[in-house]
């Protein structure tokens, strides 16, 4: 079966709203739902497209996994480009940098255009999965600082809002004060219109109207309003086997995946191995590549392997019962729809949630005691949780229901990001009462507004008056 190709193809007009404000009286049932244009002038804020926001210098677009920042960032590049024909652009992806990769951002014959009046728009994508160190104080010292011409150079970047440096903004604030008062803005992507998931759906030969209300009749329009679950969502609603959990709907979405792929429909190229092995072998890449804060994956020879990159070939294995070859896990990176080609021996995750997800699956499965398992999950110093590895262990509690019990009672805040679906009523009682004695405690200075809100307001209520509060 053909997944509809959902995540890049549509010519949806992605929103976005101002940072600090609350988008809710905008979502409805999870989808975005706009004003009508003649009620707009009683907001304050109004959900916009960039276009509308092209006269401030510096955007930062924020957005959670899956909602598609990298894909309205290129959609603008394409407008730019389209509208702007007298403007220079430049768009880089930063988890693709490497010491030195500064000369892209800082080109001179470029910049000797925007010495002579040109405009110069720079468009940073994935600055959350950026793997140099320090990366906020790598732009700051070697791109920042080094803009001579601000009022000429506009600058847009995307990055998950819980990785976001304040520093990173304060440096951008000061460079470009002297353009104007207000020079930096912070907007957060909206989910997706139910216009949008109709002409998905149109476009994908799928009843539009009977997904939307078996969505609705399963309690999943958060899911549906997502780039990145829609599109396994209108697959499996194809073959009508439509689960309710996220989880569900990311293994099995992923497992076709592991069936189907563009690549392999234009080639008619055959597989080797069942689609039930690629998947394993998938897994196992992404846990190497997640724990090792890889920024891609390489298959070639191994001294040759780049600083950043996992080397594919490491899930490679001889052990009887568990045998996995060269040829296997090449044909997992070029025929299955979870990895994109980025050259001949370098590819990527066709998207950071997938990497997070099959890691995650394949610690729950792991026969591994918890304490095992948290061994590869908490700084060695702190006993912390990893930050980068939040996301991971948001999808692994919505997977081992005894990782759950840890998380709730001892990171409640990194439980907030977890499947909401899996989290029974009875986890609520002890969820709230980690982050009431955390905040009491003053280990935590504040917790996401957004994740908070997810919790119903009774029971926060009810918990702090059983404990005085």
């Amino acid at each position: 079966m053909e997944l509809p190709n959902t995540s890049c193809c549509f010519p949806w007009p992605r929103y976005w709203f101002p940072e600090g404000n609350s988008n809710s009286v905008f979502v409805q049932s999870g989808y975005l739902a706009l004003p009508p244009a003649e009620d707009s002038h009683y907001y304050q804020a109004l959900p916009r497209q960039l276009a509308e926001l092209s006269q401030i210098p510096v955007l930062i677009l924020l957005g959670e996994p899956g909602y598609g920042k990298s894909h309205a960032l290129a959609d603008e590049r394409k407008r730019l480009e389209k509208e702007h024909l007298e403007d220079l652009v430049i768009f880089e992806d930063l988890k693709t940098f490497v010491p030195g990769s500064e000369q892209r951002l800082l080109d001179s014959d470029t910049f000797k255009l925007v010495e002579q009046g040109r405009r110069l728009w720079i468009l940073l994508d994935s600055f959350d999965e950026c793997t140099l160190p320090a990366p906020g104080d790598w732009l700051i010292s070697n791109f920042i600082n080094k803009i001579k011409h601000p009022e000429r150079v506009f600058v847009r970047i995307t990055c998950r809002p819980s990785h976001w440096p304040e520093r990173l903004e304060k440096a951008f604030s000061g460079r470009w004060r002297s353009v104007t008062e207000s020079p930096v803005a912070s907007w957060r992507l909206c989910p997706l219109r139910q216009d949008d998931i109709r002409l998905a759906a149109n476009l994908s030969q799928i009843d539009a109207e009977g997904f939307l209300n078996t969505v609705t009749e399963r309690n999943v329009e958060q899911l549906a309003a997502l780039p990145v679950t829609l599109r396994f969502m209108l697959g499996l609603f194809k073959e009508n086997r439509l689960p309710k959990l996220r989880t569900e709907i990311f293994e099995q979405g992923l497992e076709l995946l592991c069936e189907d792929s563009p690549e392999r429909q234009i080639n008619g190229v055959k597989s080797q191995i069942p689609a039930g092995d690629r998947f394993r072998i998938a897994t196992k890449i992404a846990l190497g590549y997640v724990l090792q804060g890889c920024n891609s994956v390489w298959f070639g020879p191994r001294v040759q392997c780049p600083i950043g990159l996992f080397d594919a070939k490491q899930v490679a294995c001889k052990e009887v019962g568990q045998e996995i070859s060269d040829e296997a896990v090449k044909e997992t990176l070029e025929l299955t729809g979870i990895f994109a080609r980025v050259d001949g021996k370098h590819f990527q995750f066709a998207s950071r949630t997938f990497a997070e997800f099959l890691a995650a699956w394949y610690i729950a499965k792991s026969p591994v005691p918890t304490s095992q398992k948290l061994k590869v999950l908490l700084h060695p110093d702190s006993q912390r949780l990893i930050p980068d590895l939040h996301e991971t262990t948001a999808w692994l509690a919505a997977l081992d229901i005894d990782f759950r019990s840890w998380l709730i009672n001892h990171e409640p805040e990194a439980a907030l990001e977890a499947d909401f679906a899996t989290l029974a009523q009875a986890d609520l009682p002890a969820l709230v009462d980690g982050m009431l004695r955390l905040a009491t405690e003053e280990q935590r200075p504040s917790y996401d507004r957004q994740g908070v809100y997810r919790v119903h307001p009774s029971a926060l209520v009810e918990r702090m008056v059983a404990r005085g509060l």
